[in-house]
């Protein structure tokens, strides 16, 4: 008896002999490697003096079951550092495979376990952690080696490119609110912790982090609240530190605004306190059962917009459109009185004050004293009915 095996196959054989009764019996044993990436047929070639010629058996060894291999990556940051992490899993039948890894014709450290598993299968896991930046635009390669594969399997990570670091900072004024924000955005690889706002020692303000993640690229936004009032003025920089003491910086300004005055521009002459001269009110002359009159309010500064409100003296509200007050119905001497607007651009604010007057068309005009803030006040002459003008003296304020 003996063993005829596929070319470039080889085993270990050995026959075992027994006789009883003068029966002779022989049974050959053939010991072949467990796993083969090839069916293999082995043939057992029997002679014996009865036979002509010798006889063949034959049986066929199936395929041995290929190995399941994953591999999966992860970044990792440390103290600024970018690393890539890579861990490469064969799961197969004994015995088990056997992983190494490679970045082009350079092979690099790693680490491997095997556990053997209850149905007699073989788990192997191999990883790696490479920096990076020195990897860079690189594939890195686990490379398999087992008995039931014809050639060794490979599978690949790619190791992304380094991107430049974007960073931007804006400054948003947040509708329905008193609060404005500081924005830093800020694109690259493993950003994250390392982003931070360098505000002034006397900052109260709040910052809160928001990052999303695209594959190894992380955007990253980083908002401050504040109050204008607090860093009006103020250079406010956003940081991002990283690798080995480097550091990326944006600096953003905060306006200093300023609302010097409002003012009527048409029609108004200034009426001013007696002896120091100030400014205390605007005469405003209106016409008498005229519709839709209106008065433009101008406030001087330099805020990009701002909140204009005017009230009468018993605190009514005046109809406004835009920057113009408007008078709609026939104006009589009931509307006349104080008028004071005021605008305003978060802390900042400025008024003027308006002396409403209705006029008729058949009344001169004339000045009007106040009597308001200690001082007196005086009608305008009317026409008399025969058409000779009374007669009121005007004191000079």
């Amino acid at each position: 008896m003996s063993w005829l095996l596929p070319e470039g196959v080889s085993g270990v054989s050995w026959f075992i002999f027994t006789s009883h009764n003068g029966s002779h019996s022989v049974r050959g044993v053939l010991l072949l490697p467990a796993c083969s990436p090839w069916e293999l047929t082995v043939e057992c070639v029997i002679n014996h003096p009865e036979f002509e010629e010798p006889e063949n058996r034959s049986v066929t060894l199936p395929l041995c079951a290929r190995p399941e291999s994953t591999i999966n990556s992860s970044a990792e940051w440390k103290d600024g550092d970018g690393f890539t992490g890579v861990d490469c899993s064969v799961h197969s039948v004994a015995p088990a495979a056997i992983i190494s890894w490679r970045v082009g014709n350079n092979s690099i450290s790693y680490v491997s376990e095997t556990e053997i598993q209850a149905d007699g299968s073989v788990s192997a896991r191999s990883s790696a952690r490479v920096w990076s930046s020195l990897y860079s635009g690189q594939n890195l390669t686990c490379t398999v080696e087992h008995p039931s594969l014809e050639a060794p399997e490979k599978r690949s990570i790619h190791i992304l490119v380094d991107k430049a670091l974007l960073l931007s900072v804006s400054l948003v004024r947040q509708q329905d609110s008193p609060l404005w924000l500081a924005v830093c955005d800020c694109t690259g690889e493993g950003v994250g912790g390392d982003l931070v706002w360098v505000l002034p020692e006397n900052a109260k303000g709040q910052t809160s982090l928001h990052s999303e993640y695209e594959g190894f690229v992380t955007k990253a936004k980083l908002t401050y609240q504040f109050p204008l009032a607090l860093h009006e003025g103020e250079d406010l920089t956003c940081v991002y530190r990283f690798g080995r003491g480097f550091t990326e910086k944006k600096t953003i300004h905060v306006p200093r605004y300023h609302i010097f005055s409002v003012r009527v521009p048409n029609r108004t002459t200034p009426l001013q306190s007696r002896g120091s001269g100030v400014i205390i009110a605007h005469r405003l002359a209106l016409w008498e059962n005229h519709h839709n009159q209106r008065a433009l309010i101008r406030v001087v500064g330099n805020v990009p917009d701002h909140n204009l409100i005017c009230k009468r003296s018993d605190g009514t509200f005046v109809q406004m459109d835009g920057l113009a007050m408007v008078f709609q119905s026939e104006l009589t001497e009931q509307h006349e009185g104080l008028y004071s607007c005021r605008a305003s651009f978060y802390h900042h604010t400025a008024t003027v004050n308006n002396q409403v007057e209705v006029t008729s068309e058949g009344q001169h005009t004339c000045r009007r004293d106040l009597h308001f803030f200690g001082l007196g006040h005086h009608p305008c002459p009317r026409r008399h009915p025969l058409g000779v003008l009374q007669k009121t003296k005007l004191d000079t304020i």
